[in-house]
């Protein structure tokens, strides 16, 4: 109903790029991709030459939404306008390859890869990349030379241990290629405990807003508690709870949590 209020409002304004823009996050978040689409080549009909942070925006925007619906084709023309626009930006190029990568377009990955890491030489996440592309192309010991350089500046990264893994075994190393593996299993095991957890949290903090909306103090405050318990170290989650609990009458308990915030010092996230 919010974003129904919303769109009818901004339908009745003069129209312009910002309005597209605007309505088109408004379908995003609806899981409406077609409109959301629509609405930003509105945007770019209306007024082709925007300022290149309009631009990029927009493009990038478009892109991420065809990745999303798997029309790779089109978010590859997308991004590459975008590098066209930005071609010192080193997550463009990454982008780029991403979507060459997935369409099988090894060569064409590569270069966008390539000139990714000429503009950041350290950054992880394009080396991950370019070990993915050994790895495909058969290019074992390059693939875990590159997942070694990985580990070495995130020790933790999920994938790096399974490329490593994987291409030591190919090269019949398999003792130090199984480790490889059980570290991969172990990282992603704890990478998806992690998403659930995130996910639980989201949802749990929905339901404390609506509650804390309707005036439910009794509810939000038992929902807001599951929160604390999941993340004790949320100075954000504790202080919701501690004005939860003053709203609902509970005002000692409510100094006892915002004590803990205080506890926390630095280290409150």
């Amino acid at each position: 109903e919010a974003h129904a209020t919303l769109l009818r409002a901004i339908a009745a304004l003069p129209s312009s790029p910002r309005l597209h823009y605007v309505r088109s996050r408004v379908f995003q978040r609806q899981g409406l991709y077609p409109e959301a689409l629509a609405e930003l080549d509105q945007a770019m009909t209306i007024r082709p030459s925007l300022p290149l942070l309009g631009k990029n925006s927009l493009y990038d925007t478009m892109a991420t939404m065809r990745r999303a619906r798997q029309e790779f084709e089109e978010a590859t023309v997308a991004f590459s306008r975008r590098v066209a626009l930005i071609p010192n930006e080193v997550a463009a190029h990454r982008d780029l390859g991403d979507m060459y990568f997935r369409q099988g377009l090894d060569d064409l990955a590569w270069n966008e890869f390539a000139i990714a890491e000429a503009l950041a030489p350290r950054d992880v996440t394009t080396q991950a990349s370019l070990a993915q592309l050994h790895l495909r192309a058969g290019r074992n010991a390059d693939a875990a030379a590159t997942a070694r350089r990985i580990i070495q500046l995130a020790p933790d990264h999920v994938q790096a241990h399974f490329v490593l893994g994987t291409a030591l075994i190919r090269l019949d190393q398999s003792d130090e290629g199984t480790r490889a593996l059980d570290t991969f299993a172990r990282l992603e095991a704890a990478e998806a405990a992690e998403r659930a957890l995130q996910l639980e949290l989201a949802g749990l903090r929905r339901e404390a807003e609506v509650a804390v909306g309707q005036r439910d103090h009794a509810r939000a405050v038992a929902l807001l508690t599951r929160i604390v318990e999941k993340e004790p170290k949320s100075s954000s989650a504790l202080v919701a709870l501690g004005v939860a609990l003053v709203r609902a009458g509970r005002g000692a308990e409510a100094v006892d949590r915002l004590q803990a915030v205080a506890g926390l010092g630095a280290f409150g996230e």
